[in-house]
């Protein structure tokens, strides 16, 4: 199956050096194959998708896309195997949200937003060059810095 999507719409975002216009960064299924996100760093945003390979098309989900805090950056999204949670990095806020995930729906509902800046010690991030480790909390599926 092959598809073309174009952003439409409000492709910007509040930094001008980084986000003039649509910036796709990854595009991933969920974990059952059943919908496609495109996570969006120019438009602060990822793009939800159905996935039917009847169609051959890809088709915007009944909420098509996933506000994300402005400027933030969304550049990558990784779902938690219990399938009830997802986690996107912000590379411009140097941050992780996290959401509640319904896979059936496609749906997400922010819960946290967590730093990814180190107080005093090294770090990874992407921008900022530092790397955090976190820890996943097992029944809410938020983030604690432990490194």
């Amino acid at each position: 199956m092959t598809d073309n999507f174009q952003s439409v719409g409000n492709g910007t975002g509040p930094n001008p050096d980084r986000q003039e216009g649509p910036h796709a960064n990854q595009i991933l299924t969920d974990l059952d194959g059943n919908h496609v996100f495109g996570v969006d760093l120019g438009a602060d945003k990822v793009n939800v998708w159905n996935l039917n390979p009847g169609f051959r098309k890809l088709i915007p989900n009944t909420v098509p896309f996933v506000p994300i805090a402005s400027g933030s950056g969304p550049r990558h999204m990784a779902f938690h195997p219990d399938r009830r949670h997802a986690y996107l990095v912000s590379e411009l806020a140097s941050a992780v949200a996290v959401f509640d995930y319904d896979p059936v729906r496609a749906a997400f509902i922010w819960k946290q937003t967590i730093s990814t800046l180190p107080p005093d010690l090294y770090n990874t991030n992407r921008g900022h060059n530092s790397v955090t480790i976190f820890e996943i909390e097992p029944e809410t599926g938020q983030l604690e810095v432990i490194d």
